[in-house]
């Protein structure tokens, strides 16, 4: 493999998107210096004793070494709504274990009002990493980066004092780095929403998407069509959104449908906890799903494990999350259940569960220790595979000044798997150095 191809495509896949998310900025929004901003560099030391992740028999340790920045925007203004949280990162492995690596994350909206209340234009950018073969340890060879990106109008009319009138379009343009599976997706909703109290509304949506790939055949294009009934209600000390109704979607011939039902619910129970809620079903492909998990988790640059093929999945949820926030003491706790059915391809059937808790506290106004644990599990119905994966760490901060902080992290990765080749354990102490600089 030609190391050099392979940065400049990575580089080029990353700034693209960085690009253009930019240069909207530019053109139709407020100048960027009234935006909140965060930025921040970061230079990393990491050592591991298995940078391969393979058995112990073949393990190979070394020091991987990496550079990289974040910048967080956001606005709010009678004009713009925009939110976004962007970065980019350079590694370099040792000897010949793999080739050095650009990594990119972008999670962004932003919706620009064009007139009033009543017309505006929304764009989005989702870019990330995602496995390439789920079945295969996570390494730099097996992983790409994955781009989607979408945009259209919003037309919201008054219909009276109390409901309005709702029409949306949408293009998106999803792209893999490495397998044949770009698409262009085309869709739009139509609805109308009833303001039932100052708190409270009830809206009826109709949507469609098509999404068309360009390798076809062998990728079929996926008709995707839903009806629903959403509720949303804020109270002081809680939010609720609830969508209600049938979904249908059809691939060369073959149509499934199904109960669309999705509740999402967080209650403040003290000044200081918050408890959340989320339960899902409905009929989801791997793009949605990239994005929906962008959506939870927006600022950590994890390589998702998705299933990257062109049929569509019945997708299941359940999640809970507490959070506790204290001036010194932090502590975030969630769990969730994933159900995949898949229309086709029913060897990639799976149930996933997972665990994960997050502990800090300040021991001095510039020290800070944390505990973090991230346990999940994954069961596939229709082959005989299932894989136990754990993350124990803990990490030291010292914050040498408001810009300027010292990480050590030390962490231990295991991987159990009814195949024992890909069984493989993982210790990792890393020194970072950062450099912050923004308002927030």
């Amino acid at each position: 493999m030609n190391k050099n191809n392979t940065i400049a495509n990575s580089c080029r896949l990353v700034l693209r998107p960085i690009a253009l998310l930019f240069l909207t900025g530019l053109l139709l929004t407020q100048p960027l210096l009234a935006l909140d901003t965060d930025f921040e560099v970061e230079v990393v030391a990491d050592y591991s004793n298995n940078v391969t992740r393979v058995d112990a028999s073949r393990d190979i340790d070394g020091v991987v070494t990496t550079a990289g920045f974040t910048l967080n925007l956001e606005e709010e203004s009678r004009r713009l709504d925009l939110i976004a949280h962007t970065g980019l990162l350079f590694a370099t492995f040792p000897g010949s274990t793999f080739d050095d690596e650009t990594l990119g994350l972008i999670t962004a909206s932003a919706l620009i009002r064009l007139h009033e209340q009543k017309f505006s234009w929304f764009f989005g950018e989702n870019f990330g990493q995602v496995v390439i073969n789920p079945f295969q340890t996570e390494t730099p060879d097996n992983r790409e980066n994955m781009n989607y990106f979408t945009t259209g109008p919003r037309l919201s009319l008054p219909l009276g004092a109390r409901t309005r009138f709702k029409l949306d379009g949408n293009f998106s343009d999803v792209q893999y780095e490495k397998r044949p599976l770009d698409n262009q997706r085309f869709g739009g909703s139509i609805g109308l929403e009833r303001e039932l109290s100052n708190n409270r509304s009830l809206s009826l949506l109709v949507e469609g998407d098509r999404i068309e790939y360009d390798d076809a055949p062998p990728n079929a294009p996926v008709d995707k069509q839903s009806a629903y009934l959403r509720l949303q209600t804020t109270a002081a000390r809680s939010q609720l959104s609830l969508n209600l109704g049938w979904n249908q979607v059809e691939r060369a011939g073959n149509k499934g449908d199904g109960l669309l039902a999705e509740l999402d619910w967080s209650r403040q129970i003290s000044a200081q906890s918050t408890f959340s809620f989320h339960f899902g079903t409905r009929f989801s492909d791997a793009g949605d799903i990239f994005r929906f998990i962008q959506s939870i988790d927006s600022r950590r640059a994890n390589t998702q494990d998705i299933q990257t093929v062109s049929d569509p999945f019945q997708l299941d949820t359940v999640s809970i999350g507490y959070t506790f926030n204290k001036p010194r003491t932090r502590f975030s706790v969630d769990a969730f259940y994933e159900k995949e059915n898949y229309e086709s391809l029913t060897n990639l059937d799976r149930d996933r569960t997972g665990f994960r808790l997050d502990l800090a506290r300040d021991l001095t106004r510039s020290l800070n220790a944390a505990l973090f644990t991230r346990l999940s599990y994954r069961d596939y119905a229709n082959t005989a595979r299932s894989d136990d994966d754990s993350i124990f760490g803990f990490r030291l901060r010292w914050d040498i000044s408001r810009a300027l902080g010292l990480n050590f992290t030390v962490q231990r990765i295991e991987r159990d798997s009814s195949d024992a080749l890909f069984d493989y354990t993982e210790k990792r102490a890393s020194l970072s150095l950062l450099f912050r600089s923004g308002a927030k």
